[in-house]
């Protein structure tokens, strides 16, 4: 991002304190401040305009095929789901049982046809458009960290998300440790689980690290290996800023795509 365009972002950021006590006072937990869409600790209005813009952008359409033209080629080798899920046409998507083996007993029949080199009569996702995705953008914060503790381990996102991106927004004084995106892969041997919320350190290994820094932007596709976490972050005084960017399918929950729905602790993460 242009630096000028983040120092403006940087300076606008809204301050620990617009917190209730009680969360501001959190060790290390994720607050979503204001978003998009569903639940977060403020309305979107209260926040400056430089925000609500962006925020906006990276909720929109246009931003959700420009995110999915990033991996083009990739969403054909994840299987069924994740490709049935945003591919055309409806009559296709209508044959698949996602809660059944291998999508349901005609999808295996018609899949083959998925696999037809480019197959722009059915969406080339090098130049998508029209997915059934609605884009979602939060700004959040992880509170600061009285005893060092990862805000989350290895976990897999929801499987009603597509994608997600993580923007930092580093202060320039924070001299805290760790607080870096890790990614994971199972340990070989080890009982692999679908779509796990949390799992144990011991059944992973760490792939690659992306470091907390400002101005960096990194955006994984959400398929059931997708494993990440945040490493432990020393004590600090200052908050780890970040905007989360995602996509959700029409299957996913009214608290994350449905409307506004602020205050009283519904942008708090529970540990």
């Amino acid at each position: 991002m242009d630096i000028e365009y983040y120092r403006e972002l940087e300076s606008k950021l809204p301050e620990l304190n617009l917190l209730r006590e009680e969360h501001r006072n959190c060790n290390n937990r994720r607050v979503d401040l204001v978003s998009s869409s569903g639940r977060a600790e403020m309305e979107i209005n209260k926040v400056a305009s430089t925000w609500r813009d962006f925020l906006a952008y990276h909720a929109s359409d246009e931003f959700v095929s420009k995110a999915i033209s990033l991996f083009g080629d990739h969403i054909r080798q994840c299987g069924p789901r994740l490709y049935q899920e945003i591919q055309r046409p409806n009559w296709m998507r209508s044959l698949y049982r996602p809660r059944e083996a291998k999508g349901g007993r005609f999808f295996p029949l018609i899949r083959p046809l998925s696999w037809l080199g480019v197959t722009d009569w059915l969406n080339d996702f090098g130049h998508p458009h029209n997915l059934d995705l609605q884009g979602r953008a939060t700004l959040s914060l992880n509170t600061p960290v009285q005893e060092q503790t990862s805000v989350r381990g290895p976990h897999v996102d929801s499987m009603h998300k597509c994608y997600v991106g993580l923007f930092y927004l580093r202060h320039a004084d924070d001299q805290s440790t760790g607080g870096d995106l890790e990614l994971f892969r199972w340990k070989a041997g080890c009982q692999q689980t679908r779509w796990p919320g949390r799992i144990s350190k011991d059944d992973v290994e760490i792939v690659e690290t992306v470091p907390y820094q400002p101005n960096t932007y990194v955006v994984l596709l959400n398929t059931c290996d997708a494993i990440h976490g945040v490493s432990v972050r020393s004590k600090t005084e200052f908050p780890r800023y970040l905007v989360v960017t995602s996509s959700w399918f029409a299957s996913a929950p009214a608290r994350v795509v449905g409307a506004s729905l602020t205050g009283d602790g519904r942008g708090v993460y529970a540990k």
